[in-house]
Parts: structure tokens; sequence; C-alpha cells
């Protein structure tokens, strides 16, 4: 399949996945620290509130950083337009 995606576009896709892999194994990493928090043995554990809003803050940061990289790669709105156009005319069932 990749023989026929030109180079150039080949290096974007590979910048795009590191990007996003990396905010990704970040968000991962966050979700499951989070995850062991909530499924603590300790009943005392104190949680400092701002901390978790930093954690969220990070998670949120992650999210949207991958959101850009992708936006970035190819267009939400022109890849939509795209299929749009390219979409094969089907055949009218009531005919």
């Amino acid at each position: 399949m990749t023989d026929v995606i030109p180079i150039d576009q080949l290096q974007r896709y590979l910048a795009m996945r590191a990007r996003c892999d990396a905010e990704l194994k970040t968000i991962v990493s966050l979700a499951t620290m989070l995850t062991y928090l909530d499924s603590s043995a300790e009943p005392t554990l104190k949680i400092d509130p701002f901390a978790l809003a930093h954690t969220q803050h990070l998670i949120a940061q992650s999210a949207l950083t991958v959101l850009e990289a992708l936006e970035d790669f190819v267009s939400k709105v022109e890849a939509m337009h795209a299929q749009e156009v390219t979409k094969p005319i089907q055949p009218n069932a009531s005919a």
C-alpha cells in the first residue's frame, strides 16, 4: 500500500504519528495514574485539588495537541469535502 503513497506524504504522516504517539502515551500514563489513585487501598489518601486540576489540564492539552497534529496532516473539513466529491453515485432505489 505504501508504494502508491508519495514519499513526502509518508514523511508527513510519520511526523504526525510521532507527535500523536507521544501525546497519547502521556494521556494513557496520566489516566493510569488517576485509575491507580481511584483504586488505591488507602482510604485516607488525600488528593490535592490543584494537582488534580493540573492533571486534567495536562490530559486536555495532550488531547488538543493530537487534534492539532491530525488537522495539520489533513484538514477534517477538506477530507470530508474530498470524500463527498469523490463519493460514487448511488443508484436510486425508487427508480
